[in-house]
C-alpha cells in the first residue's frame, strides 16, 4: 500500500510524481531526513548510498531509532520507509566513487567530506541520465543547500566554485556537529528543490536558487 498524496496533488501533479526517481548519497543527518521527506512526498523510487551502520549517537540527530542500532543505515531506513510509505527504496551499502554511474534524473549528496563531494560530482557529470544535482552541507545549527542544473554551464561553474579541499574545512568539535532540527530543515529544502525538478516548468525551475543558507541559531534563511 502506498501513501495518499491527494493533499499535495494540486502542487505536485501525481502523473509527474509517478515518473520521478531520486538517488541520495549519505543517509546521515541531512540524507536520512531528505529521504524520508521524499518518500512521504510520494517519490516512488529512491536509491540510497551509505557504507555506515547505525550507532547510538545517530539516534539523536539522524532519522534512526534505538532498535535500529547495529543495522546498516541503508537497510534500517530503506525497510522502514518501504513499509511505511510504499516507496521502492534500494539500499546500496557502499561508498560512491568517481566511476559510479547513476540512472536517476536527480542526485542528492549529503556526505561529510569535501573529497567525497569531489568524487560524487565527477560521477554525476559522467552519468548521462542525471540532470540535476543537489548538495547539502551541515554544521550544528546552520548549513547550505546547493543546486546545479547540469544542462546550464553557468550553474555548473557556480557549483564547482563551492568545492575546496578538506584541509580548508572548519573542524567542529564532535559535540557541535549536528542537530536533528538542522538536518530536517536542510532535508526539507532539498525535498522542495526536488519537487521543482519534478514539476519541471520553466517558471518552477527559475525559482530554484543556486544556494540556500539556513541559520537556525539566528533564525535566518538566505
Amino acid at each position: 500500500m502506498k501513501i495518499d498524496t491527494l493533499r499535495q496533488s494540486g502542487i505536485i501533479p501525481n502523473e509527474a510524481l509517478l515518473k520521478s526517481a531520486v538517488t541520495v548519497i549519505g543517509v546521515g543527518g541531512i540524507g536520512s531526513a531528505a529521504t524520508e521527506c521524499l518518500s512521504k512526498m510520494g517519490v516512488p523510487s529512491l536509491t540510497i548510498y551509505d557504507d555506515d551502520v547505525v550507532d547510538s549517537h545517530n539516534c539523536a540527530n539522524q532519522g534512526y531509532f534505538v532498535p535500529e542500532i547495529g543495522y546498516k543505515k541503508v537497510e534500517a531506513l530503506g525497510q522502514r520507509l518501504n513499509t511505511g510509505t510504499g516507496c521502492d527504496v534500494t539500499g546500496m551499502f557502499e561508498r560512491v566513487g568517481k566511476r559510479t554511474t547513476f540512472d536517476t534524473p536527480v542526485v542528492v549528496s549529503a556526505v561529510d567530506s569535501m573529497s567525497s563531494r569531489e568524487d560524487i560530482w565527477t560521477a554525476v557529470k559522467n552519468s548521462m541520465e542525471t540532470k540535476y544535482y543537489i548538495d547539502g552541507r551541515m554544521g550544528a545549527r546552520a548549513g547550505y543547500v546547493f543546486f546545479a542544473d547540469l544542462s546550464n554551464p553557468e550553474s555548473v561553474k557556480e557549483y564547482e566554485a563551492t568545492l575546496f579541499p578538506d584541509s580548508e574545512a572548519a573542524d567542529e568539535p564532535c559535540t557541535e556537529r549536528a542537530t536533528i532540527f538542522c538536518g530536517w530543515g536542510l532535508g526539507s529544502v532539498i525535498a522542495s528543490m526536488v519537487s521543482k525538478t519534478i514539476i519541471k516548468t520553466d517558471e518552477e525551475l527559475s525559482d530554484v536558487p543556486q544556494r540556500v543558507i539556513i541559520d537556525l541559531k539566528h533564525f535566518r534563511m538566505l
